[in-house]
């Protein structure tokens, strides 16, 4: 299971974490509750890197956000600044709205229906 891989992961102690979709076979609340691990592992001096789809969860619990489309980087920075409805839209060919979330703020992208 994935949170048997993150477990292990996470018991080598090293300095730089790389995963590609950690939360994909998750449930919301394991999906935070791996973001939150991962921030508190940053917070402590590591580097975590995270490849995801889910631009929400990026746009809540990332620091810095590379997006990438077509194998190009568009844009690179924090979650504000990258995750426009303009670069939404020309990295995904799909409309979006973005608006603070009520809760806590971030970025809270909207897809167009």
């Amino acid at each position: 299971s994935a949170r048997v891989h993150l477990a292990r992961v996470l018991a080598q102690a090293t300095s730089i974490l790389m995963l590609d979709e950690p939360t994909a076979a998750l449930d919301v609340r394991h999906q935070a509750m791996l973001m939150e691990t991962l921030r508190a592992r940053a917070a402590g001096g590591a580097a975590c890197m995270i490849v995801v789809h889910d631009l929400n969860l990026a746009a809540r619990h990332a620091d810095r956000i590379a997006l990438v489309a077509d194998g190009r980087l568009r844009a690179v920075g924090d979650p504000w600044s990258v995750l426009t409805p303009a670069r939404i839209a020309d990295a995904f060919g799909h409309p979006a709205d973005v608006i603070a979330h009520p809760a806590c703020g971030s970025p809270l992208i909207l897809p167009m229906v």
